[in-house]
């Protein structure tokens, strides 16, 4: 009668463990899938490429495009961490970062702070 109990105990415990482990998994997947669905729709509304160079645009409109400093820099921090995922790769940062060293103010590390971009020509605001 004791090893019965004991027996039942057993499979009880690793039932739950089964079960926990399950469901944890369950619980972990969602949340990637969640993560990669928010990068993709982000980088299909906001990240624009045009050659070897990609921007981070904050404006819907279709005649003119506005590049802020603050969004190219958030933009590269979100494709280093979709990186750490594997949703993004090296080559989508380098892309981002080529725009940032095309747009530099002279003499600094510094990013214009406004690019407005129209019918493809670019006026660059400071």
């Amino acid at each position: 009668m004791k090893t019965n109990k004991l027996k039942y105990d057993w499979f009880v415990l690793i039932l739950s463990i089964f079960c926990l482990a399950l469901f944890l998994a369950r619980g972990r997947s969602k949340i990637e899938m969640r993560n990669h669905r928010l990068y993709s729709q982000w980088s299909q509304q906001f990240l624009v490429t045009k050659g070897n160079q990609s921007y981070v645009r904050t404006t819907n409109d279709s005649e003119e495009t506005t590049v802020l400093s603050e969004t190219q820099s958030y933009g590269m921090l979100i494709t280093v961490l979709a990186a750490q995922k594997g949703q993004a790769t090296q080559a989508d940062f380098d892309s981002s970062y080529r725009y940032y060293q095309n747009h530099r103010l002279e003499g600094t590390q510094l990013i214009s702070w406004k690019q407005v971009l129209k019918n493809d020509s670019e006026t660059v605001e400071k």
